[in-house]
């Protein structure tokens, strides 16, 4: 069985293990993060999670973890399937972006991307929720919503950067190459 880099085993291990870790941040998020609210906001997880994975990865690392993790989050909710998919998705593919402008090691970058995209996933949400047929007022969105979860995301990105940067630099970068076609160097 060949385990190699771009095998179809490989690709599986990684959706099944991506599919595991999106379950486990909507769990945690669920579970935990919903009984610690600061001053009446909540973190979001998925988008959280998608801004960091673009910044450390990139537009399509970002926008994929963002679409998994959004679309878990949808499934266990129940309802507005794919409206946090696509907004968690567009998260992660602005981070990603922002990420090839800018220079991602001073802890500041991430704190205002993550808090951006934050704003920006909350608001594409309001505006597909809108969409079919539900009331989100722009306003109450924005104000209540959308800025104080961007102030929680920030404060989650300041504290968790640098170990996503260590976690990074050591397992992502330190990856052998992957084997080229037709063996030997």
């Amino acid at each position: 069985m060949d385990y190699a880099r771009g095998s179809s085993v490989h690709w599986a291990l990684r959706a099944a293990a991506m599919t595991l870790g999106a379950a486990l941040v909507v769990a945690v998020q669920r579970a935990v993060f919903s009984y610690l609210p600061v001053g009446g906001a909540y973190p979001d997880l998925t988008v959280l999670a998608a801004g960091l994975m673009g910044l450390l990865r990139g537009r399509r690392w970002g926008a994929g973890v963002g679409f998994v993790l959004g679309t878990v989050a949808d499934v266990q909710a129940g309802w507005l399937l794919g409206a946090h998919g696509a907004s968690a998705a567009l998260g992660g593919l602005l981070a990603g972006w922002a990420s090839e402008k800018v220079f991602r090691d001073s802890v500041l970058v991430p704190v205002t991307v993550v808090a951006g995209v934050s704003v920006v996933c909350h608001m594409t949400y309001t505006a597909i929720a809108n969409a079919f047929g539900l009331y989100f007022p722009w306003r109450l969105g924005l104000l209540e919503i959308a800025l104080p979860t961007a102030a929680y995301n920030a404060f989650l990105a300041a504290l968790l950067w640098p170990l996503c940067l260590r976690w990074h630099r050591d397992r992502i970068l330190e990856e052998p190459p992957p084997a080229g076609r037709g063996g030997g160097r």
